[in-house]
């Protein structure tokens, strides 16, 4: 599983429009509280929904906002604990428990928390094991208008590019993701996505793995690969020579 956590550093985006104003494409989406205590760190399922914010810009992070539909994980660090490795984070600080407040986040599985209620500015909360607040850190949803198959084999350094179809020779593989987009813009977060191949003698879905989907060619012929994520259902012409 690739991880690709960054420290959102608290106190920057304290101007940003909550509600009457509508988001541009240079408004970060996210807005840290300011009780200076610690970091969170944002951690996607497969390293895609992170790619885009991975370069240390926190104040662009997550850019577009959070996909309404999906998951991801949100840690938190006190200050006391953040010179750890960034990349070595996987729990919360001792004694703090994450939590999204309704109804922009709900919990989900394996301590992920859901972006399923409705779109606009939900609050991630650190609370502390009394019951207090140690910090929190608010994320704006956005619905997305479309879902993307991406080629998970290009390199996680530069924007995966974008297939509507595929060419292969007979037992060659091609890695897939998924990407939700609002006005052709990444979002950030993991959407439960089903993979199938018609007709399944000319290709076929391997497996899926944090993310990605191994597509093997079969024999010769023509298919059309099908994703059902988030309500979209892209299509990719598969052809195998």
């Amino acid at each position: 599983m690739n991880w690709w956590p960054l420290r959102l550093a608290i106190g920057f985006a304290s101007a940003l429009c909550m509600t009457a104003c509508g988001p541009s494409p240079n408004d970060p989406a996210v807005k840290s509280g300011s009780l200076n205590n610690g970091g969170f760190l944002f951690q996607c399922e497969d390293g895609v929904d992170c790619h885009f914010w991975s370069a240390g810009d926190a104040e662009k992070f997550p850019r577009d906002g959070v996909a309404l539909g999906s998951t991801f994980r949100i840690r938190y660090r006190r200050n006391e604990d953040l010179n750890v490795t960034i990349f070595d984070v996987r729990e919360d600080s001792a004694g703090i428990t994450v939590r999204g407040n309704p109804p922009f986040f709900t919990g989900a599985p394996d301590n992920r928390i859901a972006a399923i209620s409705r779109e606009g500015w939900g609050t991630i909360v650190a609370q502390t094991a009394a019951g207090g607040t140690a910090d929190f850190v608010s994320l704006r949803v956005v619905k997305p208008d479309a879902v993307v198959v991406l080629d998970a084999d290009d390199s996680l350094v530069r924007a995966p590019a974008k297939l509507t179809s595929v060419t292969l020779g007979a037992g060659a593989v091609k890695n897939l993701r998924i990407a939700a987009e609002a006005a052709s813009r990444p979002l950030a977060g993991s959407l439960p996505a089903r993979w199938t191949v018609t007709p399944d003698n000319v290709a076929r879905i391997e497996s899926v793995s944090d993310g990605v989907a191994k597509l093997v060619a079969v024999e010769a012929g023509k298919a059309t690969l099908a994703v059902d994520a988030g309500g979209f259902n892209p299509q990719l012409e598969v052809t195998v020579e």
